[in-house]
């Protein structure tokens, strides 16, 4: 099967030198998604498109523009060439180590493999207590209104079909982080076979707190309203 991972990112350029290497050695190729970072991803970027003819690709955005808009770009791009995406983050809190297991998954039937930190086995480190709380509420909430059949609704680490995206890619998606929630209760709705890999999920971001609470909003929207 073809396969390629997508990667939004704004300044991650340390953990994306580290990343791309390891990602090309699993057989993936590369779309790099980045909102006009100023550390030189721009020069990283270019080179890696020279260096790795035809397994790397990228697109430069003029401002930070959101995660959703990001991965729908590259979804377009993508869904026709490639029989599996991967979503990932580019700041190092995906470990790729944990890839080959979610393609066995897939080897084996699934149509949606997520990276869990709730499953069995998964776990969070560094996380502030009170994004701890607001994920774990955020889930439970998910498990109880939506369905019991995924542990982690809000994560961000997810290996699709392409068969299946084609599926949900044209529904409404609100323009926020909880457009994921959304994709996965599509799947859901559409009959997809879902499988969860537990990971070992290290938070490496400084959000505010009105980012967060934000979510929430957009949890109850999803939830209760549409």
């Amino acid at each position: 099967m073809t396969k390629i991972v997508i990667i939004p990112t704004i300044n991650e350029l340390p953990h994306l030198k580290i990343l791309v290497p390891k990602l090309l050695a699993l057989g993936f190729d590369i779309l790099i998604i980045d909102d006009n970072s100023t550390d030189g991803t721009a020069d990283f970027l270019l080179e890696s498109k020279e260096k790795y003819r035809g397994k790397f690709d990228y697109q430069i955005r003029p401002k930070k523009l959101g995660l959703q808009s990001a991965y729908f770009f590259g979804f377009e791009k993508s869904m026709k060439k490639y029989d599996l995406i991967l979503m990932m983050d580019g700041d190092g809190a995906h470990d790729p180590c944990v890839i080959p297991k979610m393609l066995g998954k897939i080897s084996k039937g699934a149509d949606l493999v997520i990276g869990s930190r709730y499953a069995k086995g998964g776990k969070v480190e560094n996380f502030p207590i009170s994004r701890r709380i607001i994920s774990r509420v955020g889930n439970f909430l998910c498990r109880k209104i939506i369905s019991k059949k995924i542990f982690d609704w809000t994560g961000g680490f997810y290996l699709w079909k392409s068969s299946l995206l084609e599926k949900i890619i044209n529904r409404k998606y609100i323009n926020g982080f909880g457009f994921q929630i959304q994709m996965k209760k599509y799947a859901i709705k559409s009959g997809a076979k879902i499988s969860e890999v537990p990971i070992n999920f290290k938070n490496c971001q400084n959000e505010k707190s009105k980012f967060r609470f934000l979510m929430i909003f957009e949890a109850a929207k999803i939830l209760f309203f549409e």
